[in-house]
């Protein structure tokens, strides 16, 4: 597994790969997407049937699907990321996978400090109302009771939220504090990986 791979999305890790598809019949299909000589973020895809397992240096996973006429890795490629990780039956990260990411909680939450209540009452003055004077009272708190220094990890942020949670938010916070989770990235680099591959071949045989 190559180093910082939970950050891949941030850069173009696919740039200099090169995609090899090779068909066995109308049920099996291999596809090798990968940088020539290298191994580095390759991915492997074999589509039996269904069944879509992946696996390299972004990860593993096993994907099902019933195998209905018409289901190859050419129509996978063109799924959305939602759907296709309703797909996953087996990760690193368990079946649909979502992961910890206090950088994701840490957006999400000054998000929702900053948020006016302009969205439901078009009416709000910049911010001035009864919602949006909630939203600061919360955020002071959320600074007093320490919420900022126990986002390192999903354990921590869990057990603070357990402790805290009704005094800083108040009761039913769970239906609107952000929870940090956020899309496991072998979901995304599988999904991508085959997106690219797939328009890589299409521009082979332009």
């Amino acid at each position: 597994m190559s180093e910082s791979i939970d950050n891949a999305g941030e850069r173009d890790i696919f740039k200099d790969h090169v995609a090899k598809l090779e068909k066995h019949g109308e049920h099996l299909e291999t596809l090798e997407w990968k940088k020539p000589g290298s191994s580095t973020y390759a991915i492997w895809y074999v589509r039996q049937f269904g069944v879509l397992m992946v696996w390299g240096d972004c990860y593993e996973a096993t994907y099902m699907w019933n195998p209905e006429k018409g289901i190859n890795l050419g129509w996978m490629a063109g799924l959305n990321e939602d759907y296709f990780l309703s797909k996953c039956r087996a990760s690193p990260h368990g079946h649909e996978p979502k992961v910890f990411d206090y950088r994701a909680l840490e957006k999400n939450l000054k998000a929702h400090f900053i948020e006016s209540c302009t969205w439901k009452d078009p009416m709000c003055p910049e911010g001035e109302c009864e919602c949006c004077d909630e939203r600061r009272k919360e955020e002071k708190l959320f600074d007093e009771y320490g919420g900022w220094l126990n986002m390192e990890d999903e354990y921590t942020w869990v057990t603070w939220l357990r402790e805290n949670g009704d005094d800083v938010f108040g009761p039913g916070w769970w239906e609107s504090v952000p929870t940090g989770m956020i899309l496991s990235p072998c979901i995304h680099l599988h999904l991508e990986g085959l997106k690219r591959a797939f328009k890589s071949l299409r521009k082979d045989t332009l």
